[in-house]
Order: structure tokens, then C-alpha cells, then sequence
């Protein structure tokens, strides 16, 4: 089993005690570092005649995520009074072999390497959680929790689609917490030596065959038809057009809808 990792990263709102909080746990927080700041319209008494009198209250909000290596399990957690009660909130549900970031900033990420090693986390971007992942051993690193301080996290997972250009047989997985997962998946399922796999995180998959057999790969955010399509322009600006078809689409995060 991967050794286990733990981290804490606590940010809050003003500059001087961002600093003075940091120095305190070894670790350096980002520059000019802003707790998310929430604000609601409550009821703070009532007129003779019934009318309510309301007022603006303003707080600050922390959130959390963490993330097992091993199992891939997650827990989230936001709009807490302390980086600390974040911390704790997943923490009692994740486990203490678990990474873990509490943050005060809007947002948070977590990168792991697929051989469990390696974790990065940022509160500036997704990149930056896996350079500072990948720093650690060389291994390559992908975002897999997107956090918030004011609404649940995300997971982002893996989605593969493998084809044989020779049978036409097919393989597809989603849902897959690891990059290699998703891609040995596709490939078990399309069941042949010859058969060519894309694997993509979140969003849609295409593939396109040129008559020659060449396969080609792409992603899209939008749908699986416009993954497809755009497949299909990389296959038809080396091949030309009416030289290449679609011949697979995939989702990351539920089954494919190609019908070839």
C-alpha cells in the first residue's frame, strides 16, 4: 500500500495573518491569499405593523476536500466557520491516510499520480496542483477533485475509448478514477492486440478512421457528436475528406452513445 499522505494548507483573509499562519505550520501560503466571503439578507426584528426588518450579514467560508490515493475515495466539505472544521468535517469521512486541502479561497485542487506516489495540491489551478505533484518523483499528475468553499466539490474522472481498425471492435470505459484504469479498460473490452485506445479526462471522446486504417483521437467539452467530429477534421487534414468516418465516441462519465 502507498504510503500514506497527509497535508494541511490554511489560508485566510488578510495578507499579514496569511503569513503569520503560515510560518506557524511550515508552509508558505499564496500572496495576497482571500477567504471567500458570504454574505445574506436575514431577519434581525420586526415592525408594530408586522413588517420584518432585514440586514445584510456578512462572514467568511472555508472549505475542504480529501482524497484516499489508494481507494480513490473523496469527501467534500464548504461554507465552514474555520479552515480547521473543514479539515476535521472530511477528514472524519475520509480517513486520516487521506490528502486533504481546507482552504479560504474559492476554489481548491488535488493531483495524484496514478501509481498513488505522488499528490500535489493548489489553490491557484489545476496545472499547478499537478506541477507541484509531479515535482515530487517525475510521474505524470492529474487533477482529480476540484474543491469549492461554497458548494460541493468535484471528481474529475477518466473516460477511454479503443477500437480494432482491422474487426471494428469496440472497447469503452468512464467513470474511471485513474488514467491507466480507463485505458486498460477500453482495451480489455475491445479485445484484440491490434486495438488503439484514447483516454481523456472529463468531458467527451472521438475517434476517426481513414480508410488506410490510421486512427485518430480527440476531446471536446461539449458532447460526444462534437468530439467526433472534431476526430474526424484531424483524420480529413491528413487523409482528406471523404477518406475518413467516425467510428467511436465516448463520455468520461457514463456510457457511450455511438451506434457504428
Amino acid at each position: 500500500m502507498a504510503r500514506a499522505l497527509s497535508i494541511r494548507l490554511i489560508v485566510v483573509s488578510l495578507a499579514f495573518l496569511a503569513a503569520l499562519m503560515a510560518a506557524t505550520i511550515g508552509l508558505v501560503a499564496p500572496e495576497e491569499a482571500k477567504a471567500s466571503y458570504v454574505c445574506d439578507n436575514v431577519q434581525v426584528g420586526q415592525m408594530p405593523n408586522g413588517g420584518r426588518v432585514m440586514q445584510n450579514q456578512c462572514y467568511w467560508v472555508y472549505g475542504a476536500a480529501a482524497i484516499d490515493p489508494v481507494t480513490r475515495n473523496t469527501s467534500a466539505s464548504w461554507n465552514q466557520p474555520t479552515p480547521e472544521a473543514a479539515a476535521n468535517d472530511v477528514l472524519s469521512r475520509c480517513g486520516s491516510q487521506c490528502v486533504y486541502i481546507s482552504f479560504g479561497e474559492d476554489f481548491a485542487w488535488i493531483a495524484l499520480s496514478d501509481d498513488n506516489q505522488s499528490y500535489g495540491i493548489s489553490t491557484s489551478g489545476p496545472r499547478d496542483a499537478e506541477l507541484r505533484c509531479e515535482a515530487m518523483r517525475g510521474s505524470r499528475c492529474y487533477t482529480v477533485v476540484a474543491a469549492s468553499s461554497t458548494a460541493n466539490g468535484k471528481v474529475w474522472s477518466f473516460g477511454s475509448i479503443a477500437y480494432d481498425p482491422d474487426t471494428g471492435k469496440r472497447g469503452a470505459a468512464w467513470s474511471a478514477s485513474r488514467w491507466s484504469d480507463a485505458q486498460q479498460i477500453a482495451l480489455s473490452q475491445c479485445g484484440t492486440a491490434n486495438c488503439w485506445a484514447y483516454t481523456y479526462q472529463s468531458g467527451f471522446g472521438g475517434m476517426a478512421k481513414a480508410k488506410a486504417g490510421e486512427l485518430f483521437g480527440n476531446w471536446s467539452d461539449k458532447s460526444q457528436s462534437d468530439a467526433g467530429k472534431k476526430a474526424l477534421k484531424e483524420c480529413e487534414k491528413k487523409h482528406g475528406k471523404k477518406n475518413c468516418s467516425v467510428v467511436h465516441t465516448g463520455s468520461a462519465n457514463r456510457p457511450p452513445k455511438f451506434k457504428g
